[in-house]
């Protein structure tokens, strides 16, 4: 059976949840061909016909890529809202190719993405399909919307339509119960993690100076999801240290307001092969979120990315982090967050080993095989 993914993250080498469980089902007995769906780009017509002319018309002609499956890059004009023809014509357009390519074999479709354009495609091509996969990688109703309310009659649609149903946690499974349904956490690359480059160059602060303390950060700074009154309070009780936040922010203003710390410095994400050499350069690895229902929703790939790196992390008790143990340091309030950070700049002892233990049992090439075999069963 084929297996064809509408992704909500555009396919990269960042072997994140949708792609690296997509590669590693392909791997499984599960699966035999794939196909992967970035979600669409929504151009403006001057764009939109630049990219027409480079890569064919709505992008309709795949790449196949080194793993044996091909990859779409669908792309659309803009606005949707206004033009409901040019809307409902691209997506049978892309669902015809993607018909062509399937060339009448049984396929899987898995749903990771419910946009309105992703959804509309998935509503499509669920008309054929064997089965129908639904991943809840999060909770999407805490996300930012401008139509919530259409939003969430596609998640309740996408949930009828589905014969199975994998959440990323136990909070967002008991939110979205199914018939058929599983939790099926976050894990990491754990191989990718033991790679590290002493000598890794990143702006001013690597390689580390002589005598400089690294607390680090790296991923989504996210308004809504980080405990920004924490940040601020734990920079300035440590102003002998550097924080190095490393990733993106949905809000330039929170950026701005962690910069007038003078010891803080901000930095785009970096490749996925670079990242273990950054994290590996931190004494004190954080995840400085709030508790709250977005967070709730989380399953948190860094903690696991930390862990595969052996460096000491320091948490709020959010997103069920606490199923990690011994092997990080959860905080129960600012106080202790603030101190449990500055003992370990000064030298408390770090054991690394429960740490690499947790990571290499969660990494994707142990834990996807075991959702194959499941899928097998449930979508047989």
């Amino acid at each position: 059976m084929t297996l064809v993914n509408l992704a909500e993250i555009a396919w990269s080498l960042e072997r994140r949840r949708n792609a690296a469980m997509f590669v590693n089902l392909l791997r499984s007995a599960a699966f035999e061909k794939g196909i992967f769906v970035d979600p669409p780009l929504y151009s403006s017509r001057a764009t939109a016909l630049a990219r027409r002319a480079r890569e064919g018309l709505l992008a309709l002609r795949p790449r196949a890529t080194d793993e044996g499956f091909l990859w779409y890059r669908p792309s659309f004009f803009v606005p949707f809202h206004a033009r409901p023809l040019v809307f409902r014509s691209s997506v049978a357009l892309f669902a015809a190719v993607l018909g062509r390519a399937l060339r009448g074999q049984d396929y899987c479709l898995w749903i990771n993405n419910i946009e309105p354009g992703p959804f509309a495609l998935a509503q499509a091509l669920a008309k054929k399909a064997r089965k129908v996969v639904l991943d809840l990688s999060d909770d999407w109703t805490t996300f930012r919307d401008l139509d919530p309310a259409a939003r969430d009659r596609r998640l309740q649609a996408a949930l009828a339509m589905a014969d199975v149903v994998i959440a990323v946690n136990e909070h967002v499974l008991a939110k979205f119960p199914h018939r058929s349904g599983r939790v099926f956490p976050n894990a990491t690359d754990f191989l990718n993690f033991q790679r590290h480059d002493p000598h890794y160059r990143l702006g001013d602060v690597l390689p580390r100076r002589p005598g400089q303390r690294i607390v680090g950060f790296v991923g989504g700074l996210h308004v809504g999801r980080v405990d920004e009154a924490l940040l601020h309070r734990l920079i300035a009780a440590t102003p002998d240290a550097t924080f190095l936040f490393v990733g993106y922010s949905n809000s330039e203003e929170l950026l701005g307001r962690l910069r007038e710390h003078g010891n803080v410095v901000v930095h785009p994400a970096v490749p996925y092969r670079d990242l273990p050499s950054v994290i590996r350069a931190f004494d004190v690895a954080i995840v400085p979120h709030l508790i709250n229902e977005y967070t709730r929703g989380n399953d948190l790939l860094k903690v696991l990315d930390y862990l595969a790196c052996g460096v000491p992390c320091v948490s709020t008790d959010c997103s069920n982090v606490r199923k990690y143990g011994s092997a990080l340091h959860v905080a129960d309030s600012a106080d202790a967050f603030v101190a449990t950070v500055r003992a370990l700049l000064d030298g408390r002892k770090h054991d690394p080993a429960p740490g690499l233990a947790a990571a290499r049992a969660a990494s994707w090439e142990r834990t996807v095989p075991e959702l194959g075999e499941w899928l097998a069963t449930a979508l047989a």
